[in-house]
């Protein structure tokens, strides 16, 4: 999720990240988000933007903002680095 932050930070996008263990999450919000109430405050429309972006660069990432994403040991680094490089390029689109 680091590399979604430094993606966010770059085009000044509003973004929070946390990981535990596997799973990850990220929300379009200038807050932490530590509980359903904060999540829901999040920014839903830039979510869904960001999604088909991620998904048109061929990212799949869960539909919801709302939902954990999830890395397995099938998961390798060459991935990640490119879900990370989609994330600039989308972010960077979506701020045009």
């Amino acid at each position: 999720m680091e590399g979604f932050q430094k993606a966010a930070n770059a085009v000044n996008v509003p973004m929070v990240t946390d990981v535990r263990g596997s799973m990850f999450g990220f929300f379009f919000s200038e807050i932490p988000v530590r509980n359903f109430t904060e999540a829901q405050q999040n920014d839903t429309a830039m979510f869904a933007k960001f999604h088909k972006g991620m998904l048109d660069r061929g990212v799949y990432l869960a539909c919801s903002s709302f939902e954990a994403g999830f890395i397995s040991t099938a998961t390798t680094d060459e991935m990640i680095d490119e879900a990370i490089k989609a994330a600039y390029e989308t972010l960077a689109d979506l701020t045009k």
